[in-house]
């Protein structure tokens, strides 16, 4: 037996009278005059999907227990939500809450079914298809952000001139020559009245840098229907973004924050991890009060996704970025309204199965941005809003808030050369890139701007070498 779902309304349970035959004795057919006095439905209770069929059961007894053979009439007290036939045989056909009912004897009890969507089949969505519409910068600045919000930023493994920038509302933007022009990227991408989705992350396939992932993100709530939320969630492409398709199969809600080709897990970069948050939806009239998110994995190419094993409340939480460190994954569990619910920082070993729980001293924390050298020995991490930067050397056993010295303002971003743990980039007071190539021991002004800092990633082929994303643009700085 299926337990059912937390959260569904339990109806009433309604007594349907009727005449049976009973019995007693050794012969469970045995004589009419011995009364059924209890019954017993199995199920208690299940979840379906619209579609799906269930065998339901009814138990006859007599008053000493015995076991009797009556006839059961079954009945649907909702027969638009699930339907059963004269032997029990349950049909979902649309979602709701329904009770079976089952009789005998004027004796009856009842199967508690509640009945979901169907799930979406995988790779079905088509998204707009060659349908391009333009976002909020054209013609119409006031529906959206206008470009001056960029969220995902990737830089390609071989070539550094080739960049990747998500933007808030209006699609993915390419550049092959370093960021001095670029090309919108959106067929394929779901939109709606105010543009497209929140693009916050972007990977590249190491083996194939044709294929491309994307996390793209609104409120939490249902990857399929009238709803916001339903043009969000995992998009792939395999041609250098110039199509995207929809990879949602598996993922619990459309909130997708995070996604990453696993190095070396499987040859091709068959295996990726993503994050979806957990939340109640902002828009109104949503299906559900709540949609749980977590970490999710794919060893198909993002065809189909299945949650990984981690603590129970890592469905409830928010995530912003997994970081891959040799054979290591890192992420970061927090819940922003109340951080005492927090997990806190998780490792997985195999590649993303599993994750398991470490540097518990910081657990509480609200670790908006947070790096990891080649080795995961040493950890930096900074809050949001926070003017220090929480240092580990030895794998987030033990921490230490660093000097304010050098220190410009509130710390927005913080970046860790995987070549060299001694390089570090951090965004401060929002429009300046600082730089220390001594342990942190000595921090120098290396880029301002008038823009908000959005991103700072490391060229994986020249680690000295870093972009930076702006509300405009992405600069290389040597």
């Amino acid at each position: 037996m299926r337990p059912i779902s937390r959260g569904i309304s339990r109806l009433p349970l309604l007594v349907l009278l009727g005449l049976v035959a009973c019995d007693s004795g050794n012969d469970p057919s045995g004589p009419v005059d011995v009364p059924v006095v209890s019954l017993e439905a199995s199920p208690a209770a299940d979840t379906l999907s619209a579609g799906d069929t269930l065998r339901v059961t009814a138990l006859a007894r007599d008053a000493g227990g015995n076991v009797l053979v009556r006839p059961v009439s079954w009945n649907s007290l909702a027969p638009s939500i699930a339907t059963v036939d004269t032997t029990g045989l349950v049909t979902a056909l649309a979602p709701g809450d329904a009770l079976i009912v089952a009789t005998a004897e004027g004796i009856a009890d009842s199967v508690r079914l509640h009945v979901s969507a169907p799930a979406p089949a995988c790779d079905s969505d088509p998204g707009n298809g060659a349908t391009i519409v333009a976002g909020p910068s054209a013609p119409n600045p006031s529906q959206g952000d206008n470009d001056t919000v960029f969220r995902g930023f990737l830089v390609d493994p071989l070539d550094p001139m080739i960049l990747y920038l998500g933007t808030e509302r209006n699609g993915i933007l390419r550049s092959a020559d370093g960021g001095a022009t670029w090309t919108r990227l959106r067929q394929g991408l779901r939109w709606n009245d105010v543009g497209y989705p929140e693009i916050w992350s972007l990977a590249i396939n190491p083996a194939d840098r044709t294929k491309l992932f994307a996390a793209t993100t609104d409120s939490p709530g249902p990857l399929t229907g009238p709803y916001p939320s339903a043009n969000a969630g995992l998009y792939s492409s395999d041609n250098s973004g110039a199509a995207w398709t929809r990879r949602n199969c598996g993922l619990t809600n459309a909130k997708a924050s995070f996604v990453l080709y696993v190095p070396g897990a499987v040859p091709g970069g068959q295996t990726l991890v993503a994050s979806v948050q957990a939340g109640a939806p902002s828009f109104s009239n949503p299906p559900a009060a709540y949609y749980t998110g977590g970490l999710f994995r794919s060893t198909d190419g993002g065809s189909a996704w299945t949650r990984a094993a981690a603590p129970a409340a890592a469905d409830s939480m928010e995530y912003w970025q997994i970081l891959a460190r040799g054979s290591k994954l890192f992420t970061f569990a927090f819940r922003d309204a109340d951080l005492s619910k927090n997990v806190g920082f998780l490792q997985s070993l195999d590649g993303g199965a599993s994750w398991t729980t470490f540097a518990p001293s910081v657990r509480t924390k609200r670790y908006y941005t947070w790096a990891a050298s080649a080795s995961g020995d040493t950890l930096l991490a900074a809050e949001r809003d926070g003017f220090t930067i929480d240092r580990s050397t030895n794998g987030g056993a033990t921490w230490t808030a660093l000097p304010m010295d050098g220190m410009q303002g509130v710390v927005s971003l913080v970046a860790l050369s995987p070549a060299n743990s001694r390089h570090v980039l951090y965004a401060s007071g929002a429009d300046k890139l600082l730089r220390s190539t001594d342990g942190m021991v000595n921090f120098t002004v290396v880029l301002s701007t008038l823009d908000i800092i959005q991103g700072i990633v490391f060229a994986p082929s020249a680690p000295d070498t870093y972009s930076r994303g702006r509300a405009t643009g992405a600069w290389a700085v040597h």
